[in-house]
């Protein structure tokens, strides 16, 4: 039998035994009252993950099928975007809104640096007529966070779409989807929750349902309003066969998550990329991206605060900040490194002498690896780093 593969990588993550186990149990009848209980509980989990009282949809898809829904379901052949590029998956989602025949207006930086909100802004004051920005929140490529709390602020002056890419980010990092206007985000089942590759989800605005209504872009397996009329049958259901024993392994894996405490893990969170980083410069290399030191925007926020319902949601009033993102169970100790990936791969300087000085942490798409014994060294300091606490 061949040992099984280290997995350094931001995704797919090393998959908990629980979770394998639960993705090897039996199936439930897709049409049937198991599965609609099953699909209840993923999709309220995943909303408080989100920080939303948005609707959201699980598709049986790459990461990358929840970002191409989006443009498929929001804008029409022709319609202006703004796309940020600062790394390879900022390209990858400029490339899928080109082949629905957007007029897709770049924004590129050098890889390594963060999406400047000022910049969008001019963008959008420059360009007539624009639909929708689409950014990532995490550039998996570079493991540059951006700052979409200030992005979010610009595109509501202009009151624009704002579609963001939280595959990476989502569950590891802070992320606010109300409080920060966003209309659609998408994630992916193989990061921050350890389980297994094939499942997107995707957030959906009250402004994002209604573009739909005037979007002509094709689309049928992607098609938002498909599954959202099947989620509202009295037992759920998705439109098309669904991923059952991918759900069943993704249930287990948000049990996982809430039994730790989502405030516990942002905590853990940011203690090994802090590990990570500083182990990386006890190797002798330095750190390649913007606001890598500090671990990205928002790390923190404050404790038990949900997110702000909309001031015509049947649920605001006294007592409606205790929204589904509430925690009040106090996080668990810290454990040391278990079912986490510590990425990261050499660069020689542009012209040097070939000799690596610098780490990407966080790549993902196409990349080398650090030599073994440099990785070993990174874990072992790592270790002592988490187990000594912050």
């Amino acid at each position: 039998m061949e040992r099984p593969e280290i997995i350094m990588a931001p995704g797919p993550t090393p998959v908990p035994p629980e979770v394998l186990l639960a993705q090897g149990s039996p199936l439930v009848y897709h049409r049937g009252p198991g599965y609609g209980d099953l699909l209840r509980e993923v999709t309220e989990s995943l909303k408080k993950i989100f920080r939303t009282y948005n609707d959201v949809v699980i598709f049986a898809s790459s990461g990358t099928g929840g970002l191409e829904s989006a443009v498929a379901n929001l804008f029409s052949p022709g319609d202006t975007v703004i796309v940020p590029v600062a790394g390879y998956f900022g390209d990858r989602f400029a490339r899928i809104a080109q082949a629905f025949g957007q007029d897709v207006r770049r924004l590129d930086y050098e890889w390594g640096l963060a999406i400047r909100p000022e910049d969008v802004k001019a963008a959008l004051a420059e360009t007539p007529g624009v639909k929708g920005v689409l950014v990532q929140h995490s550039e998996t490529s570079t493991g540059v966070v951006n700052d979409i709390e200030a992005i979010g602020r610009v595109t509501r002056e202009a009151s624009v779409l704002l579609v963001v890419d939280v595959i990476s980010s989502l569950g590891a990092v802070p992320y606010e989807g109300d409080a920060w206007g966003i209309d659609v985000a998408v994630g992916g089942s193989q990061k921050a929750f350890s389980a297994t590759p094939g499942l997107s989800f995707v957030s959906i605005s009250g402004a994002a349902w209604e573009a739909t209504k005037k979007a002509r872009n094709p689309r049928f397996y992607f098609d938002w309003a498909q599954y959202k009329k099947s989620y509202e049958l009295a037992s759920p259901e998705n439109p098309f066969t669904p991923a059952i024993s991918l759900m069943l392994g993704m249930r287990a894996a948000l049990r996982r998550y809430f039994e730790e405490g989502p405030d516990a893990v942002l905590e853990r969170h940011r203690i090994l990329s802090a590990a990570v980083k500083e182990g990386v410069r006890a190797l002798g290399l330095d750190l390649s991206g913007e606001h890598l030191g500090s671990g990205g925007h928002r790390w923190r926020r404050a404790r038990g605060q949900g997110p702000s319902r909309p001031r015509d949601h049947p649920g605001a009033g006294p007592g409606a900040d205790e929204g589904p993102g509430v925690s009040h169970r106090p996080p668990r100790q810290l454990r040391p490194i278990r079912y986490h990936s510590v990425p990261g791969r050499p660069r020689a300087h542009p012209g040097g002498d070939g000799v690596s000085r610098e780490a990407w942490i966080g790549c993902g798409g196409r990349g080398g690896r650090l030599r073994r014994d440099a990785v070993r060294a990174l874990f072992r300091l790592a270790r002592k780093v988490v187990t000594a606490g912050p």
